[in-house]
């Protein structure tokens, strides 16, 4: 349908192309925008912007002198779903197409051609030497707005009827792919004069701003009204001339990693309404806390971070303020937390994800729907700002803040533009120094340090120093069992992803050939995103002369096999025990070795032993149960009192107790339809346990379950329909938590079509597929001496379904652990050079002891452990000074 109406559309514009006018104006960018452009048809252009009031109190439009909020100021259209929206949509693409190919007589014979309908101009600004194009609604005098006194100088005449914003096209930018978008221009009041202060001083390609506030056009079917019902807001409605500039914009300029353009979408938030935080909130978007350039540089630091300096303010014009440091300044979503490292020691910067934006932002997803965060330079920045600073809160009122008169200008943001005007620079001296000096050099030289086998086909390998780049893509890893070259065959991060990062210096290498292994030799080389590479270094061989250790660990009770943890104390190698027992460990032959059993549930045990080299020596194990203590426990076979389920308003709950398939027994809980049927769409179905009061340490959450939900097969690490588990402690709010066994799936942010998914937890890690059944484990060491409550949640989107959860057989336990016995009758001997230790036997499964310089010390140094009562300590007579020492015991938990 779409296609048929587009072609119709391309048929007329040949016939009636003819006959367009393009408005030519005089003046100031920045007055038409937020000041006075005499030259211009109108002015103030921010003055105009369409409001209204839907739900009092939701959004703050600043100071009630600044522009106070009118209801029916205005108005918004919204294109509704249909072939006749789709071609409205169509012909604003193709306008903002020909504006991005700087086709002016295009573009306006287009918007000429609709005019009654869009009631858009196409002008051509000359401002000084400097030369623009502007996309602008004319105003409809019919709208007028007092601004809620009977002062009139601060009436404003005229308003937009369409309300789909302004576009403004700079000729011959230097930052020709960087764009500059106000989407809400009316509560994030501050972010008009500092968007179009960046817009102007980084010389940027494109400004967008919306014309309608987010009340003004809402899905009231659906009410009350939030944030989330706004069809006014491009941010969450595609369906708008906003989100076709946005994306014609993107498809031209956006190159790819290697060419990426910039969008920088900025906002602002009430201070009253979050808490402690820097006054700039900088991010990648929600879905990329692993910010790359210009926001995070971490092999030059030639970012936006550094260039903002170590106090990015020294005081304001028109009011004293103290040197604000970087912290305080700025915050920046990042994992792992950035700093700022031009200071000595480096400044950490809070990193949090509170102010990120919209989950659903429909120009942020464009921009990521092809991004790899690892790697790519950033194509949008998210940026929030305090509309009234913390650091001046004490010192200053909004008026001195924000002074002069109604309608606003630009000279009324002086303070905003001086305080955030750092921000502005920073911004324009890192993508300058980017465009300025490219990256033209390859990775740092890596050299490959040590290659040792820890399997059959296992190597271990290591490299230094870092192969640093502004733009790393890679390190690439290289081997053979003969010449090593950048023929042989290599692994990279599509193969272990964590060879992403630069600063990592050691991975393993699996899979090789095991009756080949010592011929192997290994080679290491970084790569960028331009495909450059470091020289392949001289390659090493690896290390041989290893055993191997192996055996069975068993329950010493009923004689079973439990899937132990198997470490060697001190050492790096360890394993788990398969659920047969079995475990195996590779180790450098001819040495001792002194290896720890474990167990959650069991007592640990260490075990003393030789491995030869080129040999395999055999070590059994049995570890002692621990008694347990059952705090919760339910089948569901005669009901389930103290159990809850629900959903939110507009989302479906289908949790029952069902018969259809049970762990143990006949009943279950299961979220899916009462019969054999799928479960329904759009589902947020919660179970809830009863409360399971004061729970004490090492205490672990058990259940079992059976999944079935709608897989992605697209994506295979990812699912439309699933479940995942939350907990709330002491009746606080509810947390995904992820268990023993973690979670395999994700849910999509997007649909097969492209468009965002309908389910309710877009990007969080759930359970979706497994069709038989399975235990999960949870530890719960981190609520001791908190009551908690336990939250099944499910969550479908619009469309397919299967047969969904079945839950079953819940329980709460913990270890039965004896209290620490208090030593008795302890005895030191000299023997010789030696010391013998010995003291009374107790109810204690093992003991530490420390010794220390001095009676009243803290006793941190380890002498040595045993599950005796006795310890001799060799050499300990013949050591200088005086020794004091001190046994403690273990419970089998804690010393």
């Amino acid at each position: 349908m779409f296609l048929r109406w587009w072609t119709i559309l391309v048929i007329i514009f040949e016939v009636t192309i003819s006959g367009a006018a393009i408005v030519e104006e005089s003046g100031s960018l920045e007055g038409f925008v937020l000041g006075d452009c005499p030259g211009c048809a109108y002015d103030n252009f921010v003055s105009h912007i369409s409001e209204a009031i839907a739900n009092e109190g939701v959004n703050d439009y600043g100071p009630w002198f600044l522009d106070p909020q009118t209801n029916g100021f205005g108005g918004y259209v919204n294109i509704e779903e249909g072939a006749a929206g789709d071609s409205i949509l169509a012909v604003w693409r193709q306008v903002f197409t020909y504006c991005l190919a700087e086709d002016w007589n295009g573009a306006d014979a287009l918007l000429s051609l609709f005019d009654s309908l869009f009631l858009y101009d196409l002008v051509h600004l000359t401002d000084g030497e400097l030369e623009y194009y502007l996309v602008r609604e004319r105003l409809d005098s019919s709208y007028f707005d007092e601004n809620v006194d009977s002062i009139e100088t601060d009436d404003v005449i005229g308003s937009f009827h369409n309300g789909w914003g302004l576009y403004v096209f700079r000729l011959d930018a230097p930052l020709n792919k960087t764009i500059i978008q106000m989407p809400h221009p009316e509560d994030d009041f501050i972010s008009l004069p500092v968007g179009l202060r960046l817009f102007t001083q980084l010389q940027a390609r494109l400004l967008m701003i919306a014309g309608a506030g987010r009340e003004v056009c809402w899905d009231s079917s659906h009410g009350p009204y939030d944030n989330s019902k706004s069809l006014s807001d491009p941010t969450r409605n595609e369906r708008s001339p906003f989100q076709m500039c946005h994306e014609a914009a993107f498809e031209a300029l956006d190159g790819g990693p290697t060419s990426s353009s910039l969008t920088v979408q900025v906002h602002s938030y009430d201070s009253q309404r979050y808490g402690n935080i820097p006054d700039i909130q900088m991010s990648a978007f929600r879905d990329d806390g692993m910010p790359n350039l210009p926001v995070r540089d971490r092999a030059e630091h030639k970012d936006i971070v550094h260039y903002l300096g170590a106090y990015p303010v020294n005081g304001l014009p028109q009011f004293p303020v103290d040197s604000i440091r970087i912290d305080t300044y700025l915050g920046l979503y990042s994992t792992p937390a950035y700093a700022y490292y031009n200071s000595n020691p480096p400044i950490s910067l809070m990193s949090t994800i509170e102010l990120c934006g919209y989950s659903g932002n429909k120009q942020a997803l464009v921009c990521h729907a092809e991004h790899d965060r690892y790697v790519d330079p950033e194509n949008f920045i998210h940026l929030e700002m305090d509309e009234f600073p913390d650091v001046i809160d004490e010192d200053m009122t909004w008026a001195e803040w924000l002074p002069g008169a109604m309608p606003a200008t630009m000279t009324t943001y002086g303070n905003v533009l001086a305080y955030f005007g750092a921000l502005i620079a920073g911004i324009d001296s890192a993508l300058l120094y980017n465009e300025t000096h490219p990256d033209t050099m390859p990775p740092d030289t890596s050299w490959m340090m040590t290659a040792r086998q820890v399997g059959p086909g296992s190597v271990a390998l290591t490299w230094s120093p870092q192969a640093k780049d502004r733009n790393f893509e890679s390190y690439w890893i290289y081997y053979d069992t003969a010449d090593v070259s950048m023929n042989s065959p290599a692994v990279s991060r599509a193969e272990i992803p964590e060879l992403w990062n630069f600063e990592l210096l050691e991975t393993t290498l699996e899979g090789l050939d095991e009756a080949l292994i010592l011929h192997y030799r290994f080679s290491i080389a970084g790569k960028d995103i331009y495909g450059r590479s470091a020289p392949l270094t001289p390659p090493i061989g690896l290390v041989s002369a290893y055993g191997w250790l192996m055996g069975t660990v068993r329950d010493s009770s009923t004689n079973d096999p439990i899937p132990a943890e198997v470490e060697v104390v001190g050492g790096t190698e360890q394993t788990t025990a398969s659920e047969s027992g079995q475990y195996t460990l590779f180790l450098l032959g001819n040495s001792t070795y002194t290896v720890r059993y474990s167990l959650w549930g069991y007592v640990s045990q260490e075990q003393t032993v030789y491995v030869a080299e080129d040999d395999t020596t055999f070590l059994d194990v049995a570890l002692d149960p621990h008694p347990v203590i059952t705090l919760f426990s339910d089948d569901f076979e005669s009901g389930a009192p103290g159990w809850t389920h629900s959903s939110p308003p507009s989302w479906g709950d289908q949790w029952h107790i069902s018969s259809e398939r049970a762990h143990g027994g006949t009943h279950s809980w299961k979220c899916g339809a009462t019969g054999n049927g799928d479960y329904g769409n759009l589902l947020d179905a919660r179970l809830i346990s009863p409360v399971i009061p004061d729970i004490p340490n090492e205490a672990r959450l058990y259940f079992w379950m059976e999944i079935e939900g709608e897989l992605s097969w697209a994506f295979p690490d990812s699912a439309y329909d699933g479940g995942i588990l939350e907990i709330s402690a002491d009746g606080g709010p509810f947390q995904q938590v992820t268990t023993v066994g973690g979670y395999p799936k994700t849910f999509r942010w997007r649909s097969g079509s492209g468009g965002p998914t309908t389910g309710p937890m877009p990007g969080q890690p759930c359970w979706a597929d497994g069709p038989t059944w399975v235990e999960e484990a949870m530890d719960l060491q981190v609520y001791a001496g908190q009551s908690v409550q336990f939250r099944f949640r499910f969550g479908s989107d619009a469309g397919g379904g299967n047969e969904g959860w079945y839950v079953d057989d819940v329980s709460v336990i913990a270890l039965d652990l004896p209290d620490i016995s208090v030593l008795a009758g302890l005895v030191i001997a000299v023997e010789g050079d030696d010391l013998h230790l010995s003291w009374h036997s107790d109810a204690n499964y093992g003991y530490r002891v420390y010794s220390d310089d001095n009676p009243q010390g803290s006793f941190t140094t380890l002498v040595g452990e045993t599950t005796e009562t006795e310890l001799l300590i060799v050499g300990g007579a013949a050591a200088a000074g005086i020794k004091f020492y001190m046994v403690r015991g273990w419970n089998g938990a804690s010393y």
